[in-house]
């Protein structure tokens, strides 16, 4: 039987490397050697017993020993006159399963076989019965399909079931294990072991808790009926090509029927390393508390890469009895808190505090799934603690009192830890959101030295509770990168890098790090081309930062895939993801950026009920509504965002804009001013507040304003600020053209033409500065006609109060007769966009969609600066 047979197998015990265990223990007793399975096994436990009894099973066939390479004896043989046995699958707890063909029905099936003399006889054919009889009850797609029964002519029972094409999950488990961390990151590995088919979800953290979420349904439909499973394990469950589970092997289920009376198969023992401790005591009823137990178990070992115990049966029995898993965080420090915290109730001790049955377990693995919410907390260090305690010897007093005392002492340090803990959260939350990515390159190189080191002080007092903390160190050496102190930041690159492999990617970075340009600062001090591509979740955390610094297109996308396949090991992945999206929406128009920004909103909202409120997750809402045009719903969050830090520029300046957008323009002077105090030479909130004065009519000081832009901030600032500067005195010219003096809005129309012709020169995208030029040349000439014409040729932003104003300021009687169709289309399109943008029925105003989308851009009439 090869690896390909055993992969897409219909047999739950069957796997590559049962397979390989199982053949070499033949060969040792063929040989007279001594067969330790616990030896075989040391690398997967969980794989003992079910080559134990695959062992037992390979015993009772003759000849079986020497032709395990070659023919089962049984092949070929034809069940009950219709069922041919086709190659055997593999074994399982009672008998072997076989790929068959059914002979009437002209199909593919699994048969179950009951080996013959395997077992005493009664007891195990009832068992073997009882499993067929469940699994007919049980009409799911998640529990294996049962469609006949019957018994050989040499009396040996089978059963015939659904042929399932994937792999066992203790397949994919051992896989998983082999693979370390790596296996979190991608899905790759995962295709071809089921067949190339397609997951459900992007990672496989998410399809643990996706595959949990599944058996969960199924467990309930068949805890509906009064059935309980009791033997939930990996290679109790098949995953199907399309990655979705399948339970099988009711073998030892218990049935309480509607009068409460009790059948069971006689044995209460299942799978010691998922079996719940009352289980293990014995005399316990069966109900649902034990399969949560065990479902959650499976789910500890799939996101741990370890069973909840590791070691033999018997004394996994007795540990059972007085000793607790390791904590998962322990194991794995990055995994999701709510993830963890549903693994440990639905493991706890006490079968009251689990989950009260499999629906409330379901529910709160869809709300992880889903981003939400989940509605219980990891169990504390205090909570293990006490335990502990409960469980000491109470004759022992000697060793309670010093359980005690270790516990004070323990106590105390738990809760200073607990404390520090608290502190280190309450500092990432005042966090500035775009720390080291605010801003293109250039920009961050003219910030003002005070923020600087503000944030420096911030990130030290992080790094001072933990001292290893990959999203810290980060933007520690970056923020430091930016103000020229390379050794420093090499410093931090090196401690961050430190427990990496030697020549992996970061360790690689590291060494680009330390080679920095010293005579250049920011991203262009380290060269980072050239590197291999990113592996693991932290790599892709690493990787993405570095993107977003860089602020390309391509690269803020590539961002944005990696933080999405390590955003379910790596948390601080999911806010950085937020400026990746949000860098996506900035480059996006139309319906994409709309669906992006409302991504981010919803997203942010998640990551609020993970880790409260935070500068990041507030910054995310706000940008997200300036996006979506809610310009009223991002002041809350704007506001909120300046309680929890005072004085921040990215809070003002979107405040202010929000305020302009609302039409409020004392509002928005106010806070765009307060927001230039603090960065005076951040050149968008420059042109930003010219653009708020100039709407006051203070066109002079606005202009003058634009010139503190300064050469350091960049070749796109150099001629952005021309082109602001016509636009401003185009906006002059329109003004005074509505108060009747037309020579000076000639004149004002005329200072905008060489403007643009600079803007033009330093490089401004050209269609743009044609169509302005144009439209300009127009209202020096007085020619409204020719200048609505113009007008009606750009964004069609009908939310623009402003832009709306200078609309009914070109349109006279003339202008109007001779641009009716230009103007028509003109609404239209902007109708069309307030749909868009406010998701109603177009209806018939669809039909009328033509040109460009509509949207808030830079460098329409009315100079609307870009949105941060």
């Amino acid at each position: 039987m090869n690896d390909q047979t055993l992969r897409h197998s219909g047999d739950p015990e069957s796997d590559p490397i049962l397979e390989r265990y199982l053949l070499e223990a033949m060969e040792r007793a063929e040989t007279g050697q001594t067969v330790a399975v616990e030896e075989l096994c040391r690398a997967h436990p969980h794989l003992a017993e079910p080559l134990r009894e695959a062992l037992a099973i390979s015993a009772s066939i003759p000849g079986l020993q020497r032709e395990a390479r070659t023919r089962d004896p049984m092949e070929g043989v034809c069940l009950g006159g219709r069922y041919r046995l086709l190659v055997r699958l593999g074994a399982g707890a009672m008998g072997a399963v076989y790929r068959a063909r059914d002979e009437a029905l002209r199909r593919e099936v699994a048969v179950k076989v009951l080996q013959a003399g395997l077992f005493a006889r009664g007891s195990i054919e009832e068992r073997f019965s009882r499993e067929a009889e469940l699994l007919a009850a049980l009409d799911h797609p998640r529990v294996v399909a049962v469609y006949d029964s019957g018994t050989s002519d040499r009396g040996v029972p089978f059963l015939v079931m659904r042929l399932l094409e994937g792999a066992s999950l203790a397949a994919v488990l051992a896989e998983a294990e082999s693979r370390g961390p790596a296996a979190f990151a991608s899905l790759d590995w995962l295709r071809p072991l089921l067949g190339n088919g397609a997951p459900p979800e992007a990672t496989f953290l998410r399809l643990v808790a996706h595959w949990g979420r599944e058996m969960a349904n199924a467990l309930g439909a068949a805890h509906a009926r009064g059935i309980f499973h009791r033997d939930v394990k990996p290679s109790n469950v098949f995953v199907t090509r399309d990655a979705q589970p399948v339970l099988l092997d009711f073998g030892i289920a218990a049935c309480v029927d509607a009068d409460g009376a009790l059948t069971a198969s006689g044995t209460t023992l299942g799978t010691p390393w998922y079996m719940p401790p009352e289980q293990a005591a014995g005399n316990v009823r069966p109900g649902p508390a034990q399969d949560v137990y065990s479902l959650c178990a499976t789910l500890y070992h799939l996101s741990s890469g370890k069973p909840p115990f590791e070691d033999e049966p018997a004394r996994v029995l007795l540990r059972l009895q007085s000793e607790d898993p390791t904590p998962l965080r322990r194991l794995r420090p990055e995994l999701p808190r709510d993830l963890v915290a549903i693994v440990e109730r639905g493991m706890e001790r006490d079968p009251v505090r689990r989950y009260r049955d499999m629906a409330a377990l379901e529910a709160d693995l869809a709300a992880f799934l889903e981003h939400r919410p989940v509605s219980v907390r990891p169990v504390s260090p205090v909570r293990r603690l006490w335990r502990r305690v409960r469980r000491a010897p109470v004759a022992v007093l000697g060793a309670v009192v010093v359980l005690l005392a270790a516990a004070l002492v323990t106590g105390g340090a738990l809760w200073r830890q607990s404390e520090q803990q608290d502190e280190k959260a309450r500092l990432m939350a005042l966090l500035p959101a775009q720390l080291s990515i605010e801003g293109r390159p250039e920009e961050r190189l003219i910030m003002p030295l005070g923020r600087h080191r503000e944030a420096l002080q911030l990130l030290d007092r992080i790094l001072a509770i933990d001292p290893d903390h990959l999203p810290t160190l980060l933007l520690r050496a970056a923020l430091r990168l930016d103000h020229g102190e390379h050794a420093a930041a090499a410093a931090d690159f090196d401690r961050l890098a430190a427990q990496a492999e030697p020549g992996s990617y970061l360790r690689m970075v590291a060494e680009r790090y330390r080679g920095a340009d010293d005579s250049r600062r920011g991203v262009q001090a380290v060269q980072l081309g050239g590197l291999p591509e990113p592996v693991t979740p932290e790599e892709k955390f690493v990787a993405a930062f570095h993107a977003l610094r860089g602020r390309e297109p391509a690269a803020i996308e590539q961002a944005e895939q990696w933080l999405r396949e390590a955003m379910d090991v790596l948390l601080p992945a999911r806010d950085l993801r937020l400026l990746a999206l949000l860098g996506r929406a900035g480059n996006a128009s139309g319906d994409e950026q709309l669906r992006l920004a409302q991504e981010v909103y919803d997203e942010a909202l998640r990551l609020e009920g993970i880790h409260g409120k935070t500068a990041r997750t507030l910054h995310a809402q706000a940008a997200a509504c300036l996006r979506l045009g809610r310009f009223a719903d991002a002041l809350a969050p704007l506001q909120e965002a300046l309680a929890l830090r005072p004085n921040r520029h990215g809070p003002l300046q979107n405040l202010g804009w929000a305020y302009y957008k609302l039409g409020d323009l004392e509002a928005a002077n106010e806070h765009l001013g307060r927001a230039l105090e603090v960065w005076p030479q951040a050149p968008n909130t420059i042109c930003a507040v010219a653009l708020v004065r100039a709407e006051l009519g203070d066109f002079d000081a606005a202009l003058a304003l634009l010139d503190q832009i300064a050469p350091e901030s960049g070749a796109t600032w150099a001629w952005q600020r021309e082109y602001q500067k016509g636009s401003l005195e185009v906006k002059r010219a329109i003004a005074l053209d509505a108060n009747g003096d037309t020579e000076a809005a000639r004149s004002a129309a005329s200072r905008a033409l060489p403007h643009y012709r600079q803007a033009r020169q330093l490089g401004a995208p050209g269609a743009r500065i044609r169509r302005m030029a144009r439209f300009a040349e127009a209202l020096a000439n007085a020619d409204l006609p020719a200048a609505l014409r113009h007008f009606l040729r750009g964004p069609a932003d009908l939310d623009n109060a402003a832009l709306m104003r200078n609309l009914s300021s070109l349109i006279t009687e003339e202008s109007a007769a001779a641009n009716a169709k230009a103007l028509r289309a003109f609404l239209l399109r902007g109708v069309d966009g307030l749909v868009d943008k406010y998701g109603k029925r177009a209806g018939e105003l669809r039909a009328a969609r033509s040109g460009e989308e509509a949207g808030r851009r830079s460098g329409d009439p009315v100079g609307v600066v870009r949105e941060r």
